[in-house]
């Protein structure tokens, strides 16, 4: 972090990263080509991925400015550099969300946290029903347990895709047990942690 918190300091070029917070990336046309990055720029993207993984290992918020304030329901056309650069945001705005000691603080509520994740899980429905026609995987084969095959087989073109896709998984994983909603105790508890349960060894595999 101090060779990025370096980089970030003596480069004086623009970037959606040069703010206080960091705001997911601005809108590109270009779908086809990544666009051209500052030094700056691709030492917060690798100092965020770290990031990202680190926190989710050790159950704690990112330590990096994320902007709450991001809006996800915006799904314009994009190229693959770009999308993954979203996701990141995303999955480290909901690692804040899940495991930030002052998210009672932020939404003091239960109407508030409900609504905070319904905001974060509404980009994860976006994402299944609206994906990119570039992010259909080239080859996949289901798990076959009865051959000892119990991982999923997906190729996907490029690394943006791999990452962005590595990162919506872990998404799921911490919508999974961050939602507000979801019911603990009583009836019909144990039916939704079974099915909890499945549905993360489900999303581990494909990860």
């Amino acid at each position: 972090l101090k060779a990025v918190q370096f980089i970030v300091h003596t480069q004086n070029n623009d970037s959606f990263y040069a703010a206080q917070t960091i705001h997911g990336p601005t809108h590109d046309t270009n779908i086809h080509s990544s666009p051209a990055i500052s030094l700056r720029h691709a030492a917060c993207l690798i100092a965020l991925r770290q990031e990202i993984w680190s926190a989710f290992l050790h159950q704690r918020p990112v330590r990096l400015p994320i902007s709450p304030q991001n809006d996800y329901d915006a799904f314009p056309t994009t190229c693959d550099f770009i999308w993954a650069n979203r996701i990141l945001v995303w999955c480290a705005d909901l690692l804040n969300f899940t495991f930030d000691s002052h998210t009672n603080t932020k939404y003091p509520t239960q109407a508030s946290r409900l609504a905070k994740w319904n905001s974060l899980k509404a980009f994860e429905t976006h994402w299944n029903t609206h994906k990119p026609l570039s992010y259909k995987p080239v080859y996949y084969a289901a798990p076959e347990p009865e051959k000892a095959s119990y991982f999923p087989t997906i190729w996907l073109m490029n690394d943006s895709q791999v990452v962005a896709e590595q990162h919506v998984e872990l998404g799921r994983i911490l919508l999974a047990v961050s939602n507000p909603g979801m019911q603990r105790l009583g009836a019909g508890a144990g039916a939704l942690n079974r099915g909890l349960e499945a549905e993360l060894r489900a999303i581990t595999r494909r990860v």
